[in-house]
C-alpha cells in the first residue's frame, strides 16, 4: 500500500463523489448535457471568451 497507491484511491472516490453530487443537483439529463458542453468547451482555442460570453447577462449589451 504505498502513498502513490492510496493517493490514487482517493483520488478515484473524489471524482465519483463529486459525480454523484452534480448528478443529484443537476439531474441526469442536465448533467450529461452540461458535461457536452463541457468538454467541448475545454476543447476550443477561444474558451475564455466562450465563457464571457454564456455567462453575461446580455452579451449583447454595451453595459456590464
Amino acid at each position: 500500500m504505498t502513498q502513490h497507491w492510496q493517493k490514487n484511491i482517493r483520488n478515484n472516490n473524489s471524482r465519483q463523489n463529486f459525480s454523484d453530487i452534480y448528478e443529484a443537483k443537476f439531474g441526469n439529463e442536465n448533467y450529461l448535457k452540461i458535461k457536452e458542453i463541457r468538454n467541448w468547451l475545454v476543447s476550443q482555442e477561444q474558451k475564455s471568451d466562450l465563457r464571457a460570453y454564456l455567462l453575461a447577462e446580455d452579451p449583447y449589451s454595451v453595459d456590464k
